[in-house]
């Protein structure tokens, strides 16, 4: 399965923080969560990312199925 960034995302990273702004919605990811997403932007291998994580992200209308 691969995700792609809903149109509702915008995103900026400062000193390895990652804030994510999806639909009224404000979430910071550091260490491990923020090394997730950026393999989620990247469309790289992403079989090592929890599902917890992306069905979180899926809830929160960050990713969606490409």
């Amino acid at each position: 399965m691969n995700y792609k960034l809903t149109r509702y995302v915008s995103y900026k990273e400062k000193n390895n923080i990652i804030a994510v702004y999806s639909n009224f919605n404000l979430m910071f990811f550091k260490g491990d969560t923020a090394m997730w997403f950026k393999k989620i932007v990247n469309k790289e291998n992403i079989d090592e990312i929890p599902k917890k994580y992306l069905e979180y992200l899926q809830r929160k209308e960050v990713i969606e199925l490409d």
